[in-house]
C-alpha cells in the first residue's frame, strides 16, 4: 500500500522541469506531507523558487515539507483565522485573504494578485477539484501531462467539471508537443483560443 500511495505523490522532480513558480492545493499538499523527505532528495538544484499554495481554510500543516529556507511561500485562503495565519507566518509563508461569494478563494483575484506580485506563468499541480475551478473560470492555457504506462484501476480524474449537456462546452485543446521522460510521456497541450485573459 505504501508504494501505492507515493505513486500518487506530486512529482517534485518533474516540477523542477517546468516554470519556476509552483502551484498547489491544500489537498495536494496534505498528501506531499506524507511522502518521506527522502522521496524529493532528487529534486534538481533549478527548483521552483516560489510556491503557491491554495488553502481555503488555512490547514497547511505547520512541519510541511513545502517550507524551504530561501523560496518564497504564498499561500491564499477564503476564511480567517488569526491564530493560523499568524503560525504560518512565523514559519516564513505570505498569506493572502481572497474569498469569493462561495467562500472559496477567488481564482481570477489570486491570479491578479500574483500579477501584481510579477509572477505570470504558473505550473499548477493540484487535485480535481482546484483543477476543475480553474478550468470552469478559464483561467488555464495550457495543460502539461504526464502518462505513466500503467494501469492502476479506478482513481481520480485529472480535473472535475460538468457534466456537459453539449460538446460545444467542451474545452478544445490544440497539441503543442510530445516528450518522453524516462517511461513516461509529456504531453503539452494548448487551450484553443486563450490567449489572453
Amino acid at each position: 500500500m505504501k508504494q501505492l500511495k507515493n505513486a500518487f505523490a506530486p512529482r517534485s522532480r518533474f516540477i523542477a522541469l517546468e516554470p519556476r513558480v509552483m502551484f498547489d492545493g491544500a489537498a495536494a499538499v496534505a498528501v506531499d506531507h506524507q511522502v518521506p523527505a527522502e522521496a524529493h532528495v532528487d529534486a534538481p538544484a533549478t527548483a521552483p523558487t516560489t510556491l503557491v499554495v491554495i488553502d481555503s481554510r488555512l490547514e497547511t500543516p505547520l512541519d510541511a515539507a513545502l517550507f524551504i529556507a530561501g523560496r518564497k511561500l504564498l499561500i491564499y485562503a477564503a476564511v480567517p483565522d488569526a491564530a493560523k495565519q499568524a503560525a504560518l507566518e512565523a514559519r516564513g509563508a505570505t498569506v493572502v485573504m481572497l474569498t469569493n461569494p462561495d467562500h472559496k478563494v477567488d481564482l481570477a483575484a489570486m491570479l491578479r494578485d500574483l500579477a501584481r506580485r510579477e509572477i505570470n506563468e504558473l505550473h499548477v499541480e493540484a487535485g480535481e477539484k482546484l483543477n476543475g475551478s480553474l478550468i470552469r473560470e478559464g483561467l488555464v492555457d495550457e495543460f502539461v501531462v504526464y502518462l505513466a504506462p500503467k494501469l492502476i484501476g479506478q482513481g481520480r480524474g485529472m480535473a472535475h467539471f460538468g457534466p456537459l449537456q453539449d460538446l460545444t462546452q467542451a474545452v478544445s485543446l490544440e497539441f503543442k508537443s510530445t516528450a518522453m521522460l524516462g517511461p513516461d510521456l509529456r504531453v503539452l497541450a494548448r487551450v484553443c483560443g486563450r490567449d489572453v485573459f
